[in-house]
């Protein structure tokens, strides 16, 4: 069931419930501040991830392009290229990106200092640093199985040779009698209610888990971090979606807070 913080609660989102869509395990530091300003948290897992079957090919792989660039998608893209191999070390000489500050700081505390985006922490955002126009030759890739095309297709066409690494793969959650329990207490919390996704992946599986209330659950308010995710969203059939201004706690957060001191009327998610 949705959990509930003692902290002073802001009184625009005490009251409200929010579905917060997230990787099963996953520490959330946007469920802590969404709980510390009053809401009752539901938390979806929607992804399990799991280290890649062939631990010793991970590892073979990483070896052999250590002066090669770096890009790390998420800090489980870090977490397990690392328990394969845990003498990786990036060349001296290697310039290292990450998605966004928190795949940075998992980097930071292995030792490897990385770039990142200022702003938008997603593909694009990382495609637009003009520090990605200065690449030549290889280019290390560390993802799941079939993410983040978007980012290896656009590298690839700027002529680089991009090798991805599938260190980790994702598999659709488990959900049991407690998971289904947290989204009825969504669904019943309507008109105070909304869920926040920050993921395609994330927001796809979630469809497929809720599929038996998929009706009631794409008339929610849906929070999402990017306009590409929003537009994915739509074609899932959410009629309601609103973009925050970023990826991460505070620019989610504040998109829960804008949308909840708007007000949402009952004839929005009817």
């Amino acid at each position: 069931m949705p959990t509930h913080s003692d902290a002073t609660h802001d009184p625009l989102l005490t009251g409200w419930t929010i579905g917060l869509l997230r990787v099963d395990g996953a520490r959330s530091g946007l469920s802590r501040a969404l709980a510390n300003a009053g809401a009752d948290v539901a938390a979806l897992p929607t992804l399990r991830l799991h280290a890649a079957p062939d631990a010793v090919a991970v590892r073979e792989q990483l070896a052999s392009l250590v002066d090669a660039s770096w890009v790390f998608v998420s800090p489980a893209a870090v977490r397990y290229a690392w328990r394969a191999w845990p003498q990786l070390a990036p060349a001296g000489d290697s310039v290292v990106f990450a998605i966004g500050p928190g795949t940075a700081g998992a980097l930071a505390r292995r030792g490897v200092a990385a770039l990142h985006p200022a702003e938008r922490h997603d593909s694009e955002g990382l495609l637009a640093m003009p520090a990605m126009d200065s690449l030549r030759g290889k280019v290390a890739l560390v993802k799941a199985p079939g993410g983040r095309a978007l980012l290896a297709e656009s590298l690839r066409a700027r002529g680089l040779e991009v090798h991805e690494v599938a260190a980790y793969r994702r598999d659709l959650a488990r959900w049991d009698r407690r998971h289904l329990a947290r989204l009825d207490a969504v669904l019943g919390a309507v008109p105070r209610a909304m869920l926040v996704a920050s993921s395609a992946e994330s927001l796809g599986a979630f469809a497929g888990l809720a599929r038996h209330a998929l009706r009631e659950v794409t008339r929610l308010p849906l929070i999402v971090s990017s306009a590409r995710l929003a537009a994915h969203a739509g074609s899932l059939g959410f009629a309601d979606v609103h973009v925050a201004a970023g990826a991460t706690t505070s620019p989610l957060l504040a998109g829960v807070v804008g949308l909840a001191s708007a007000c949402v009327s009952p004839e929005r998610v009817k």
